[in-house]
């Protein structure tokens, strides 16, 4: 079965795309369905269970300041490694052995430098058009796990007394000693916004290696 003609004269086989969605789903590792069965586990328990849904209720505002702060660092470290990593190609000693981009720019063969200057780019021209699009497919995974791992680590702000989804948890099982309906919540809220991010991550890559 075929689909429309595209542009350049090619059709579109939607049977075989079709095919390779199921094939998508029976290639699903299984720890993900094992991960999803846990969290439809715990949804079903906040949902019908009024204690843990207060405890969902109470805690639940702490995830703006988590993710803004998960964002921020991000954003950060990610500007501080983008420097460090053109530094790959300065003469500096320190900013050429530093960060995850570093190894990223590395992986662009010095040809596409050579080939963007002589096409009459500038150097900033050619590291904006043609090093860093390449640099940033090949760090993407790096810079996905390192985003899931700040935000598993924001939960550190607690202890400047942050109020994040941790110090929510904290404060509700101070009021209440229901540590087991709170940790729950928590667990399920981690839980869920790190597979989120990881299947996130792993969809881009495989559109970044079909583009």
């Amino acid at each position: 079965m075929t689909g429309p003609e595209v542009p350049g004269g090619e059709t579109v086989d939607v049977g075989l795309a079709a095919r390779l969605r199921r094939s998508d789903v029976r290639e699903a590792p299984l720890w993900l369905f094992a991960i999803l069965a846990i969290l439809a586990l715990m949804a079903l328990t906040v949902a019908t269970n009024r204690s843990f849904a207060h405890a969902f209720e109470i805690i639940i505002p702490g995830i703006t300041t988590t993710l803004r702060i998960t964002l921020v660092s991000f954003v950060i470290s990610v500007f501080l490694g983008l420097i460090a990593g053109l530094g790959r190609v300065s003469r500096n000693f320190v900013l050429r052995n530093v960060e995850i981009f570093r190894a990223g720019v590395e992986s662009v063969p010095k040809g596409q430098m050579e080939a963007g200057r002589s096409l009459g780019l500038t150097h900033a021209q050619t590291m904006r058009s043609i090093i860093l699009p390449q640099a940033i497919r090949t760090v993407l995974p790096a810079l996905g796990n390192d985003f899931i791992a700040l935000l598993k680590d924001s939960a550190l702000a607690t202890l400047l007394g942050v109020r994040d989804l941790t110090q929510s948890a904290r404060l509700y099982t101070g009021r209440t000693f229901r540590f087991d309906e709170a940790f729950l919540v928590l667990t399920f809220l981690y839980l869920s916004m790190t597979l989120v991010l990881s299947l996130l991550v792993q969809y881009l890559q495989r559109r970044l290696g079909r583009g």
